[in-house]
Protein backbone atom coordinates (compact mmCIF):
# COMPACT_ATOMS: atom_id res chain seq x y z
CA UNK A 1 0.00 0.00 0.00
CA UNK A 2 1.45 3.32 -0.93
CA UNK A 3 1.87 6.05 2.04
CA UNK A 4 1.14 9.48 0.96
CA UNK A 5 3.69 12.31 1.00
CA UNK A 6 3.13 15.76 1.85
CA UNK A 7 5.31 18.51 1.21
CA UNK A 8 4.36 22.11 1.68
CA UNK A 9 6.07 25.25 -0.38
CA UNK A 10 8.03 28.17 2.16
CA UNK A 11 9.45 31.04 0.10
CA UNK A 12 11.72 31.78 3.13
CA UNK A 13 12.49 30.59 6.80
CA UNK A 14 10.36 33.77 7.69
CA UNK A 15 8.76 32.81 10.87
CA UNK A 16 4.96 33.17 10.12
CA UNK A 17 5.52 31.18 6.52
CA UNK A 18 7.05 27.99 8.19
CA UNK A 19 4.46 28.42 10.70
CA UNK A 20 1.66 28.70 8.07
CA UNK A 21 3.26 25.89 6.16
CA UNK A 22 3.75 23.50 9.10
CA UNK A 23 0.25 24.28 9.81
CA UNK A 24 -0.66 22.79 6.74
CA UNK A 25 1.50 19.84 6.54
CA UNK A 26 -0.25 18.85 9.93
CA UNK A 27 -3.73 19.28 8.99
CA UNK A 28 -3.39 17.08 5.89
CA UNK A 29 -1.77 13.99 7.77
CA UNK A 30 -4.22 11.41 9.06
CA UNK A 31 -2.38 11.08 12.19
CA UNK A 32 -2.84 14.54 13.49
CA UNK A 33 -6.16 14.16 14.08
CA UNK A 34 -4.69 11.02 16.43
CA UNK A 35 -3.10 13.83 19.11
CA UNK A 36 -4.57 15.09 21.96
CA UNK A 37 -4.36 14.91 26.20
CA UNK A 38 -3.14 11.60 26.45
CA UNK A 39 -0.60 12.28 23.19
CA UNK A 40 2.91 11.14 24.11
CA UNK A 41 5.30 13.23 21.28
CA UNK A 42 9.31 12.38 20.59
CA UNK A 43 10.29 15.18 18.54
CA UNK A 44 13.85 14.53 16.94
CA UNK A 45 15.46 17.00 15.08
CA UNK A 46 18.49 16.35 12.56
CA UNK A 47 21.46 17.96 15.03
CA UNK A 48 24.06 16.97 12.99
CA UNK A 49 26.92 19.24 13.59
CA UNK A 50 27.11 22.64 15.04
CA UNK A 51 26.50 25.29 11.83
CA UNK A 52 24.39 28.10 11.31
CA UNK A 53 20.59 27.22 10.10
CA UNK A 54 22.14 28.78 6.64
CA UNK A 55 24.03 25.66 5.62
CA UNK A 56 21.13 23.50 5.85
CA UNK A 57 23.02 20.72 7.89
CA UNK A 58 20.57 20.75 10.56
CA UNK A 59 16.97 21.20 11.14
CA UNK A 60 16.20 24.63 10.90
CA UNK A 61 14.98 26.68 14.08
CA UNK A 62 12.14 28.01 12.60
CA UNK A 63 10.92 24.66 11.22
CA UNK A 64 11.28 23.15 14.97
CA UNK A 65 9.37 26.25 16.73
CA UNK A 66 6.40 25.49 14.17
CA UNK A 67 6.10 21.90 15.13
CA UNK A 68 6.59 22.87 18.58
CA UNK A 69 3.65 25.38 18.45
CA UNK A 70 1.57 23.33 16.81
CA UNK A 71 1.62 20.43 18.78
CA UNK A 72 1.20 22.71 21.73
CA UNK A 73 -1.95 23.80 19.77
CA UNK A 74 -2.89 20.24 19.42
CA UNK A 75 -2.68 19.59 23.56
CA UNK A 76 -0.47 16.64 23.27
CA UNK A 77 -0.11 15.54 26.81
CA UNK A 78 3.73 15.44 27.13
CA UNK A 79 6.45 16.33 24.27
CA UNK A 80 10.04 15.48 24.87
CA UNK A 81 12.73 16.81 22.19
CA UNK A 82 15.88 15.04 22.28
CA UNK A 83 18.54 15.38 19.38
CA UNK A 84 19.78 12.01 20.64
CA UNK A 85 18.19 8.68 21.03
CA UNK A 86 19.78 7.54 24.12
CA UNK A 87 17.08 3.94 24.06
CA UNK A 88 16.95 1.34 21.59
CA UNK A 89 14.04 2.27 19.46
CA UNK A 90 12.03 -1.02 20.92
CA UNK A 91 12.31 0.37 24.50
CA UNK A 92 11.46 4.20 22.78
CA UNK A 93 8.30 2.69 21.46
CA UNK A 94 6.96 0.57 25.33
CA UNK A 95 7.72 4.18 26.83
CA UNK A 96 5.72 6.21 24.22
CA UNK A 97 2.75 3.10 24.11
Amino acid sequence: MAKPVIVQRANSYDQAQIDSAVEAVFAALPAAGRLGAGSHVLLKPNLLAKHPPEHAVTTHPAVITAVIIVLAMNLVGSLLISALIIFPALSAMRIFK
